[in-house]
Formats: structure tokens, C-alpha cells, sequence
């Protein structure tokens, strides 16, 4: 895509949207890739800055084709359509559930991709425009979510377990409290129980008459 047909269209997350092309698409994506820590970072971080830097130099030739926060949007109204198509394969009559570990070139892999590519750009509107998906897109995006989410997935089980375990310690924490309060109110039961026989014991010696 040419910057300068870029440049003639309309800009912005929704209006201008047909105006992304996937040689654009690429092109981010290539950055993202080589940018530490970007693929999910906020539109004000270093990171995404970095990205937006490299694109304006060497794919918009530092001309004034987006603005920052504009193809950040875009780039989260992509992830998310990205996403629902996996969603979406996942419900679909054959399950088609999505690889845990990309290998290029493997054929499960690649029919996977194959469908994905396929649903992208059937022109359901979900998925935005159909203009923005390539096989080529496809293929560079899957193993930058794969990434993501398996960095992602760990931190949130990571913080599972350990809230899992806080709860686990915490009920057995009040669980043998109880138990010792239980225990000490039987023994304190039991102790009454008794002073009040000895008490009674001895009551009834001293009414006894003299041999």
C-alpha cells in the first residue's frame, strides 16, 4: 500500500478503517515483533513509541499519514477481531481448537491457519474489513498471541494458585482454631463436670453417721 493513497483517505478508528491495508498490516506487525514488550503495550508507553517511530520511518517515510493513538486503536480493533475468529473456530461443529506451540511449516499448524485466514476474510463484519487479512497476516499475528498468551495465561495462574492457596491456608487456619476452641470448651466441660462429682462425693461423706 502506498503511504500517499494512505494519506488521501479518511483517518481515525472507525472512519478510516477501510484505509488499512494488509502490506500496512505487515509491515506493524514485522515492528511488533522486533520491539520488546509491545504487543500489548498502552498507546503512552516506550514501547509502543518505538513502534510508531519505526513505522513512520521506514513505512510512512516520515510523512503525516496516522497519528500515534490512531494506529494503536487500529492495532487493538485487530487483536480483538483476531481473537473472536479464534473464539469463533473453537465453537464451530469441529471444534477446531487453536495450537498451543507454532511451528512453521507443521500441518496441523498450517490447516489451523488455513481456516483462520479463511473466516478473517469471509466479510463477517465482526471481523472488520476482509481488506485487512492475509495469509501472510495471519501467520505473523498467531505466534505473537501464542507468545502473549502463553505469558499471560501463566501470570493469571500463577496469581490462581496463589490465591487458591491463601483461601486453602486461611480455612485450615480457622478450621483447627475451631477445633482447639471445641477441644478446650470439652475439656473445661469435662473438668466442671468433675469438680462438681468430687464436690458431691464429698458432700455426701461428710453426711455420713459415724461407725
Amino acid at each position: 500500500m502506498d503511504p500517499d493513497d494512505i494519506a488521501s483517505r479518511k483517518g481515525g478508528r472507525a472512519s478510516g478503517s477501510t484505509a488499512y491495508g494488509t502490506t500496512e498490516h505487515v509491515a506493524l506487525l514485522s515492528v511488533i515483533s522486533e520491539v520488546p514488550d509491545s504487543f500489548n503495550a498502552s498507546e503512552s508507553s516506550p514501547q509502543w513509541e518505538a513502534v510508531f517511530k519505526t513505522m513512520v520511518e521506514q513505512f510512512y517515510l516520515n510523512k503525516s499519514v496516522r497519528s500515534s493513538s490512531a494506529l494503536h486503536g487500529h492495532f487493538v480493533d485487530m487483536y480483538s477481531a483476531f481473537k473472536q475468529a479464534i473464539r469463533q473456530l473453537s465453537l464451530s461443529p469441529n471444534n477446531k481448537k487453536a495450537p498451543t506451540v507454532y511451528v512453521n511449516g507443521d500441518p496441523e499448524v498450517e490447516e489451523y491457519l488455513d481456516e483462520l485466514d479463511n473466516l478473517l476474510q469471509s466479510g463477517t463484519k465482526k471481523f472488520f474489513s476482509k481488506k485487512w487479512w492475509s495469509r501472510e497476516v495471519v501467520a505473523m499475528f498467531f505466534p505473537l498471541h501464542l507468545a502473549y498468551s502463553a505469558e499471560f495465561g501463566s501470570g493469571k495462574q500463577s496469581a490462581s494458585w496463589l490465591s487458591e492457596k491463601s483461601s486453602e491456608h486461611k480455612s485450615k487456619f480457622e478450621t483447627d482454631q475451631k477445633n482447639r476452641l471445641d477441644e478446650l470448651a470439652r475439656k473445661r466441660k469435662l473438668e466442671k463436670k468433675n469438680n462438681w462429682m468430687q464436690q458431691r462425693t464429698g458432700s455426701k461423706l461428710q453426711r455420713l453417721p459415724p461407725n
